[in-house]
């Protein structure tokens, strides 16, 4: 299962936090992975496109972190949609992508 934790103050997003494989098919054809594998990392490009310093990007076998240094409205935005991206994409496949939302 793929476990993605989300980091926020209030209504705003500190820190993505995925790792694990869906597990929904085989490499190579698993739609699951995919699809959560595509929402992060083009979030992962557009944020470092939109403000080059405000996040950093920890990415590893099995797991990408995306910690935000410096925010603002459109920083805030990006992450909201990776959030519900990953939000839809669990709605679909709640066995193979869980989400977590912390206050920190």
């Amino acid at each position: 299962m793929i476990q993605v934790r989300i980091s926020a103050d209030h209504k705003d997003i500190q820190k993505f936090d995925m790792k694990g494989h869906a597990l929904y098919a085989a490499y190579g054809q698993d739609v699951v992975c995919a699809g959560a594998s595509a929402v992060i990392v083009g979030g992962m490009n557009a944020l470092d496109e939109l403000c080059r310093d405000c996040c950093s990007f920890i990415v590893s076998e099995n797991r990408i972190q995306i910690i935000v240094e410096k925010s603002d409205d459109s920083v805030q935005l990006v992450l909201s949609v990776i959030e519900k991206q990953l939000l839809t994409i669990q709605e679909s496949y709640p066995k193979h992508i869980q989400i977590t939302r912390k206050e920190v």
